[in-house]
This record gives structure tokens, sequence and C-alpha cells, in this order.
């Protein structure tokens, strides 16, 4: 029997247990580290930065669905004359998200012009009034990290 496979095998094994809990570790201090660093950068006004030859990037997404009730973001929908987000009883989450989305980027890219900022309140003001009452807006703010 080749015992010298089998202890490279033991070594490999146990390296990987020990990388993994580091991995594990530099996981958990990145998420922390991720939510500050966004903030950090939102505060100076800025979408990106470049440090050290890498460029760090919040990348902003939305998502929306029903407050509440599924049938009460149905009948808002009804009422706005979104037909075509409702399904027999129901609504598409990624068609409802895709439509505030969309107001989102246009708010956003007007608020450009004007160095302004696209609140929460600003995006409901600009959806219908019943779908606006009914829908849950969640912001997810992102970190991309690439060469400059």
């Amino acid at each position: 029997m080749n015992n010298e496979l089998i202890k490279g095998y033991v070594c490999l094994a146990d390296r990987k247990k020990e990388l993994d809990a580091e991995l594990k570790r530099v996981g958990h201090d990145l998420k922390e580290m991720t939510e500050k660093v966004i903030d950090e950068i939102h505060n100076a006004g800025f979408e990106s930065v470049t440090i050290d030859g890498r460029k760090v990037t919040i990348k902003e997404d939305l998502y929306a669905r029903a407050r509440g009730e599924d049938h009460e973001l149905v009948a808002a929908l009804r009422a706005s004359g979104l037909e075509q987000y409702v399904a027999p009883e129901s609504y598409n989450e990624s068609s409802i998200s895709k439509y505030v989305r969309e107001i989102w980027n246009d708010l956003r890219d007007a608020a450009r012009g004007r160095k302004t900022v696209v609140t929460e309140e600003s995006l409901r003001a600009a959806l219908p009034e019943h779908v606006s009452k009914v829908l849950k807006i969640s912001f997810v703010y992102k970190l991309s990290n690439t060469q400059a």
C-alpha cells in the first residue's frame, strides 16, 4: 500500500478544511465591510471610486412586490390600467419589478442632470397612486470590484 499517497490525501483534506474556515471568516468580514463601503461611497456623493488600481462601483437594483395581500396589488394594477402585469388572480413579481425599475431609471436619469437624488418617496410619487399604496419596494446595493 502507498502510505505516501494516503498521507498526501490527509494533508490536502486538512488544508482544505483550514482554507474553508478562513474563507468563511473572510466572507463574513467582507459582508460587514461591504455595507460600510457602500455608505462611505454614497455619503461622499459618488457611484464609484478608483483606489490601488481597482474600481469599486455601487450596483443598485430594486425589487417590487405586494406589500400585503396579492389580491390588493392585483386590484390596484387593474384600477391603474396596468392589466398587462396581472395573471388571472395574481401578478408577476419580475414584471412588476421591471416596470418599477424602468420608472426608477427614468427618474435617476433626470436627477443626474439636476444633480439630485431619487428617493423612495419620489419613486412612489411617480407610480400610480393605487399601486404605490400596496407595493413594497426593496432597494439592493452591491459592490463591484474590477481592474481600473
